[in-house]
């Protein structure tokens, strides 16, 4: 811990990347470890964009009870720890691959959400974008929101009540969750929980 604690005075600025594995000691499950989520559930079933659009009633239900449960999450000690590292001029900016908010949550204000976050979810089929208080509101109404657009019924999409009745260009359907909104930090956020954006030269992944 001493020569952690040195490496950083000695190496500014300081940038932190974390990962699901943060976020453990809050009770939310990692991804990749033997007990991992990935072990029973295969991500190409329930964690891709294409996933979601052939079966969007089968990938809700693998997340609805995720989204609950990282709604009723607090911060841990690891992500106050970071913010207060901010607070104090050692961590410039957190780089986190979670969608959980815990760092926002603990404090922190500069953070890159490289996977978007549970703030918001797009729908594919028109572009209309849901705050998270309203996305509980209507996953305790149904299995699944849905989309009205005819485009969007003939490819099994889901619906959200009240969307507007057209078709948005596709590229409206990989905007990022945030566009338009105001930010709490000057980081970037990269797409949604529903809908993930081509923000950088790699592919969106989840």
């Amino acid at each position: 811990m001493k020569a952690l604690a040195e490496l950083i005075r000695a190496r500014q600025p300081c940038v932190v990347l974390t990962g699901a594995g943060v976020s453990t000691e809050s009770g939310i499950p990692d991804f990749r470890s033997p007990t991992g989520l990935w072990a029973k559930f295969d991500p190409l079933e329930y964690g891709s964009i294409d996933a979601f659009r052939a079966e969007p009633l089968k990938v809700w239900s693998f997340y609805k009870p995720r989204v609950a449960m990282l709604t009723e999450a607090v911060p841990n000690a690891a992500h106050v720890a970071l913010a207060e590292l901010e607070r104090l001029g050692f961590v410039q900016a957190v780089v986190t691959q979670n969608i959980d908010l815990l760092h926002e949550r603990a404090g922190s204000r500069e953070i890159v959400e490289v996977h978007g976050s549970i703030r918001s979810a797009t729908c594919p089929g028109c572009g209309e974008r849901q705050p998270l208080e309203r996305v509980l509101e209507l996953l305790a109404e149904a299995e699944a929101p849905a989309c009205c657009s005819s485009s969007a019924r003939r490819s099994r999409s889901t619906r959200w009540p009240g969307c507007p009745r057209r078709r948005s260009p596709p590229a409206a359907r990989w905007r990022s969750s945030t566009a338009g909104r105001r930010r709490t930090t000057r980081g970037r956020r990269c797409g949604s929980m529903a809908a993930p954006v081509r923000c950088s030269p790699w592919p969106p992944t989840t």
